[in-house]
């Protein structure tokens, strides 16, 4: 998984398996990415990363929660659609075109964007319907926990110390 952080907000994006991917990966093996993303034709949110990544550029129609690599270096949010050459970075998890747009704080000032592999500091906002005090625990790079993990997990987005 993927967490973007904007405003002290964390929430996960599934990625795709591609050279990109792989590439951005390996950069946050070392480093958190931040940077800073401003709307672009009141459809996505858009900034440049400070460091270029291979592409595997494709015709692609956008939709709300995706996240794209445009040019190697920027990273684009979708709010909205957009047909381009994108190379597909993910999917936000159990989002709503409107928690996208809210969260990303479409059509308003621009934004620092944290891109990680780990949760932050923050609250981790999962959408389900179906949690409860024995859903599935995480470890802090974001993979299930193995049954008897000791230390400390993420369970229903909360942080807990087993």
């Amino acid at each position: 998984k993927l967490y973007v952080t904007i405003n002290n907000e964390t929430h996960t994006v599934s990625m795709e398996n591609n050279i990109s991917t792989q590439a951005l990966v390996t950069a946050l093996q070392t480093a958190d990415i931040i940077y800073e993303a401003h709307d672009y034709n009141n459809f996505e949110k858009v900034g440049n990363i400070g460091q270029t990544f291979p592409t595997d550029d494709q015709q692609i129609t956008t939709s709300a929660g995706d996240l794209m690599l445009y040019n190697g270096d920027n990273i684009c949010i979708f709010y909205g659609s957009n047909s381009w050459l994108y190379t597909r970075i993910g999917k936000f998890d159990n989002m709503s075109a409107e928690e996208v747009r809210q969260f990303v704080k479409a059509g308003k000032n621009n934004v620092t964007v944290r891109l990680s592999l780990h949760p932050q500091n923050t609250s981790i906002h999962e959408h389900s319907s179906d949690q409860n005090k024995n859903g599935p625990t995480y470890i802090i790079t974001g993979q299930l926990a193995p049954k008897n993990h000791k230390g400390i997990v993420i369970q229903n987005g909360k942080k807990i110390m087993k």
